[in-house]
């Protein structure tokens, strides 16, 4: 008989579900990539010493701590939502 067509459009909705979460988090791991290499060229005082999620870990002067980059990706993703241009960077 096979499987109905409700099951189908279940599948269907899991699947793209799965796509948007999976393409998020690789664009989340790119910032992140990204920022600790801007980091390591522009400030070299600071030490990542490690990262997990939204989360790096950083040295500075001794001191360990958290720097939580929810708000970075949010600016980014704003900033990407409109036009890029000379004028809006400034």
């Amino acid at each position: 008989m096979g499987i109905p067509w409700w099951a189908w459009v279940v599948i269907g909705v899991a699947a793209l579900i799965s796509l948007l979460v999976l393409a998020a988090r690789s664009f989340r791991a790119r910032i992140r990539r990204e920022f600790i290499a801007y980091l390591a060229e522009h400030h070299p005082e600071l030490e990542v010493t490690g990262a997990r999620g939204r989360v790096l870990f950083i040295r500075a002067s001794g001191e360990e701590g958290q720097w939580h980059l929810h708000k970075i990706i949010e600016d980014i993703v704003h900033l990407s939502n409109k036009e890029d241009t000379p004028e809006r960077r400034a």
